[in-house]
């Protein structure tokens, strides 16, 4: 793809002609404004997406039909690009039908508004870290993408929240959270350029029970890409019934809620997982979301908390899922 129409420089753009595998839209956007040599991260954000801030943050994008035109379309359409580079997926599967039209409108119109303003209006603003992205990388990974293609790049499975260890090489994630805020434009870099010093886990040992955590995390995420919705009703049938089996009935609601701490304990120190798993009162919650479904959360880490309490991995969650016979409404 030739964007020297867009940059007005002739730096060789040959790296952008495809996406890398599993790269984040922050990551593309990060290499071009490195070919570019000396362009502003505002002129960066103006070529690529028509205005001088909003952008294509590390966890919900903006006006990707600015993009998708300033592109050619070459780079994909914006439905795709939300799909495959970036982890808004995440937040939609366990949502209904009419907020994941809202909110995919809202990433792809060309809205003068920050995407972080309608993060916080749409109640999710405590899946991540507060008002600051994290971006995550693997040094094994990092190493790889240097020898293959010359460039470490971000990894779009790297950036799943909950997930703090590379599922394929079992170690830390480093990470760094550059100061990102809705008035000033993404730093467009890659993960070779940051000093990666953000390590909340860095003092974890991780168990087998993190990183069953983590493939759960990553499992759900691909079923996300994939369009895969909930049907609200039939989860909260399953995960009642999965209840029942462990031997808990509606009058042993103290029992479940002693073994859910339990088995869960060990994620308390996943940073997204603190504030759910936290105190009794958000367990309690919790345990009384299951009995009162079918409305699913919207942190979609309450969600994958019970999954990974009542079964040993998401094919397990899946298969539940497709034998389980529907009951009347």
């Amino acid at each position: 793809m030739d964007f020297s129409d867009l940059s007005g420089r002739s730096a060789s753009p040959s790296n952008l002609v495809e996406w890398l595998e599993g790269e984040t839209l922050f990551s593309l956007c990060s290499r071009y404004h490195i070919l570019s040599q000396g362009r502003t991260t505002r002129e960066t954000c103006v070529d690529l997406f028509g205005h001088p801030s909003i952008s294509a943050y590390g966890d919900f994008p903006a006006r990707l039909d600015s993009f998708h035109a300033r592109t050619r379309g070459e780079l994909g359409t914006p439905i795709r690009i939300i799909y495959e580079h970036s982890i808004l997926p995440f937040f939609l599967s366990v949502q209904s039908e009419s907020y994941c039209e809202a909110t995919i409108a809202e990433a792809t119109r060309n809205s003068p508004a920050s995407p972080r303003a309608w993060r916080f209006m749409r109640g999710i603003n405590d899946t991540r870290f507060g008002r600051i992205p994290i971006y995550k990388a693997c040094s094994v990974c990092m190493l790889r993408d240097m020898h293959c293609f010359g460039v470490s790049y971000w990894h779009v499975e790297h950036q799943i929240p909950g997930v703090w260890a590379c599922t394929e090489h079992r170690i830390h994630l480093k990470a760094v959270a550059p100061k990102v805020t809705p008035l000033k434009c993404a730093d467009w870099r890659l993960a070779e350029t940051f000093e990666l010093t953000y390590r909340p886990t860095k003092d974890l040992r991780f168990s087998a029970s993190h990183f069953r955590f983590f493939e759960i995390c990553t499992s759900y995420y691909r079923c996300c890409q994939a369009g895969g919705m909930f049907d609200f009703f039939l989860v909260g049938q399953i995960l009642k019934r999965r209840v029942w089996e462990f031997g808990f009935s509606d009058n042993s609601f103290d029992e479940a809620l002693t073994h859910f701490e339990s088995a869960t304990s060990a994620l308390k120190e996943i940073p997204e997982l603190f504030p759910v798993l936290l105190t009794l009162r958000t367990r309690r919650a919790i345990l009384g979301w299951i009995a009162g479904a079918p409305a699913m959360p919207a942190n979609p880490m309450i969600f994958l908390s019970v999954v990974f309490w009542l079964f040993s991995s998401w094919s397990d969650f899946e298969r539940e899922l497709q034998l389980a016979p529907v009951e009347p409404r």
